[in-house]
């Protein structure tokens, strides 16, 4: 399955997305002087950016949405004819800023240094006990309809954790790199059995705010055949593709035994579980696809029904 894990990010996209303010200024002073559509090209990391916006004022520089989970990234820049250049800096990650302006159009790189101990080589944890794919569920019902019968909530669980999660995963997904760059690298594979191979850099930008981790997807990237199906889709899932390409933001655990979670909880799903269905026409019908489409609507239901849910990866350092 060449795409699942892109499949995986838009299955978390729809339990993802917390409301958000609206910070752009659509009416700049008269003393600041805006850059966006052809305006301005913005690159981080080699993570080609679209959409985004820049506000000039005196030597402050201000990115909308240019590094997943910040609203702005604000660098005080240095000029040098039209060359400009300048630093952010927090605890999880240094932000280095080089490029020019050059009449009404500004080209902007941004260097990423991640400081964040998520930084590095993961595998999937799967020993017997924790496996790679964690779930819970709590619901008031003894049993829920799933698949071609009823089965308890424990035999969910079951399913999610040990059949998705430690059967079928690892035959596609080998374990993830999040680069001191802020590149999010998958080891994949197409066919069960076959070699591994790393998803390309500029695909997949992260960044770590808090105890949450955002993703950003380049959908054209890693999709790039599926455009005119997430183009011509409309409603809720266009804009869960758009807010992927912006960043999805999953909470972050990391344990005293040296592994991680990277999760969702029910609050975060709930808003979105009913859009499950606009993403079936995107699994493909071979393979692992085939089993998961049908199952997407009832486990809309079961989220809906229940009154707490997480579903999350289990990561351990790579040896």
């Amino acid at each position: 399955m060449k795409r699942l894990f892109f499949y995986t990010l838009i299955l978390f996209s729809f339990f993802l997305l917390p409301s958000c303010s609206d910070d752009k200024k659509d009416n700049p002073t008269p003393d600041e002087t805006t850059f966006k559509n052809n305006d301005l090209a913005l690159t981080v990391s080699n993570f080609s950016l679209t959409g985004r916006e820049a506000t000039l004022k005196d030597n402050v520089l201000t990115f909308t949405e240019a590094m997943p989970g910040e609203t702005q990234t604000i660098f005080n820049i240095t000029k040098n004819g039209n060359t400009i250049t300048g630093e952010n800096a927090n605890s999880n990650r240094t932000l280095t800023l080089t490029g020019t302006i050059e009449g009404s159009k500004l080209t902007a790189n941004i260097a990423v240094e991640m400081k964040t101990s998520l930084a590095g080589k993961w595998k999937f944890v799967n020993n017997g006990t924790t496996y790679p794919v964690s779930t819970t569920l709590v619901t008031p019902k003894d049993k829920i309809i799933f698949g071609d019968g009823e089965i308890t909530p424990a035999e969910f669980e079951a399913f999610m954790d040990q059949t998705l999660g430690a059967t079928i995963l690892p035959q596609y997904l080998d374990g993830l790199t999040f680069e001191t760059n802020g590149n999010l690298i998958a080891s994949y594979t197409a066919t069960p059995g076959s070699d591994f191979t790393d998803s390309p850099t500029g695909s997949v930008l992260y960044n770590v705010v808090n105890n949450q981790v955002f993703l950003a997807a380049n959908i054209a990237a890693m999709l790039p055949k599926s455009g005119s199906k997430a183009d011509n889709s409309g409603g809720g899932l266009l804009d869960i593709l758009q807010m992927v390409e912006k960043g999805l933001p999953l909470y972050l655990k990391s344990n005293t035994d040296g592994t991680v979670q990277i999760y969702v909880d029910r609050t975060m799903m709930l808003p979105f579980a009913s859009l499950l269905t606009d993403l079936a026409p995107m699994i493909p019908d071979d393979g692992i696809g085939a089993m998961v489409k049908p199952l997407l609507p009832q486990i809309s239901t079961i989220i809906e029904e229940s009154t707490e849910f997480t579903l999350g990866f289990n990561l351990q350092p790579a040896e």
